[in-house]
């Protein structure tokens, strides 16, 4: 099966209506029914995809046949609360998540490709609840129940960073930067991202302390303070991480959905100085502040202040992620154009090649941080991944 002309079910709220549009072309779907978790926006967003409308998320995995469901907004669909699936008021939140997992495993077995922009489940809760392996779990393990878009561990440049760092020793620190629109998949989808960034460079963290910055109301209006929620899938705002790691090392990371363009930037210190990767470049700068990414070259002084960068002192990545060109239909549509390139390119190796890229994550370890994070949030007092995990169960 090859990308062009999947047939798709997309499930979005209104603002991520451009995405969704540019997201198809990117990966060569055909969107063939559209709906909302908020059924009044059904109509307005089916219409301009062409698409016929949808109001219940749940009928319509059970139903195709085949090709892909697009989720960029879950809604209560495997939020594991009560009511979630259509299964009347008693229904206990339980059995909820059970049975939207189950649903989601059976999907599977037919052949029906999942992706979701909102990491599934949302809560370690959730997670444990379902107790079983679903979904884009590798065998005999727990973790996401479908295909997680957009992975920044994915972009070439990310790659680049990884093998440089192996030529510099050990990394000692990480700073890690995630900004983007909430139509992107929100604030948990940017967190679980940059916490995906900081394992791959330093493994899981002892200790994670968090600050929740979160706002109701307009710059003219009294800002109201909103509690952190305990669902990823809930978590807006932006939220601040420093993570301590064992053997003097550590992370700092800021992430956000109301940052609009979506961009990253990600840099590694260790004893022979750092790299940087952003979202048009990669640089490695020495411990005298010096380029190396040519060590017979002998870098002039940093010019004075006001001067323009060199083009010098930039690797250029062999394989840039950039915004396309102005010639393709998707480009520099809405600000999320990087972010379509990413998840695009993410898309189109699920559906060609049946493997989803984030089976390679430790969900569990990944959630489990996270819900470290929210805890902290809350508490104001550094949490332990390790705990999170071991009281969920799911040690």
């Amino acid at each position: 099966m090859t990308a062009q002309g999947i047939p798709t079910i997309a499930w979005l709220r209104p603002d991520q209506l451009d995405m969704v549009r540019q997201l198809a072309i990117a990966a060569g779907l055909t969107i063939t029914a559209a709906g909302s978790p908020d059924a009044k926006d059904t109509g307005a967003l089916a219409r301009p995809l062409d698409a016929q409308p949808l109001t219940d998320l749940r009928a319509a995995i059970a139903t195709a046949p085949g090709g892909l469901v697009l989720i960029a907004d879950p809604g209560t669909f495997a939020s594991g609360r009560p009511g979630a699936s259509g299964s009347g008021p008693n229904a206990s939140a339980r059995n909820d998540a059970r049975s939207d997992a189950e649903e989601l495993d059976a999907a599977r077995d037919r052949g029906l490709k999942i992706a979701s922009l909102v990491p599934l489940p949302a809560s370690l809760s959730t997670l444990a609840q379902v107790g079983a392996p679903i979904v884009g779990a590798r065998s005999g393990t727990l973790g996401l129940w479908c295909e997680l878009l957009g992975l920044a561990r994915l972009a070439p440049r990310f790659r680049e960073l990884t093998e440089l760092v192996e030529h510099f020793g050990p990394v000692q620190s990480v700073q890690v930067t995630m900004m983007a629109s909430a139509a992107c998949g929100g604030l948990g989808a940017r967190l679980i991202d940059a916490l995906d960034l900081c394992a791959a460079l330093l493994g899981e963290p002892e200790s994670v302390w968090a600050a929740h910055a979160g706002a109701e109301g307009g710059l003219s209006e009294r800002h109201i303070a909103t509690p952190v929620p305990e669902a990823l899938s809930d978590l807006h705002g932006e939220l601040a991480l420093a993570l301590r790691y064992e053997h003097a090392r550590c992370a700092s990371v800021l992430c956000s959905d109301r940052g609009g363009r979506y961009g990253l930037s990600v840099t590694a210190v260790g004893p022979r100085g750092r790299v940087t990767m952003t979202d048009h470049a990669l640089l490695w700068l020495g411990p005298d502040g010096r380029s190396v990414d040519d060590p017979a070259r002998q870098e002039p002084a940093p010019p004075p202040l006001g001067t323009p960068p060199q083009q010098s002192s930039v690797i250029q990545s062999s394989a840039p992620l950039s915004p396309a060109p102005p010639s393709t239909p998707f480009a520099g549509i809405t600000p999320e154009a990087l972010f379509v390139t990413l998840a695009g390119r993410q898309l189109r190796d699920y559906l060609t090649s049946g493997v989803g890229s984030s089976q390679q994550l430790d969900y569990v370890r990944l959630l489990s941080c996270a819900q470290a994070a929210l805890l902290s949030a809350r508490t104001g007092q550094p949490q332990s991944p390790a705990t999170m995990k071991r009281l969920g169960g799911l040690s």
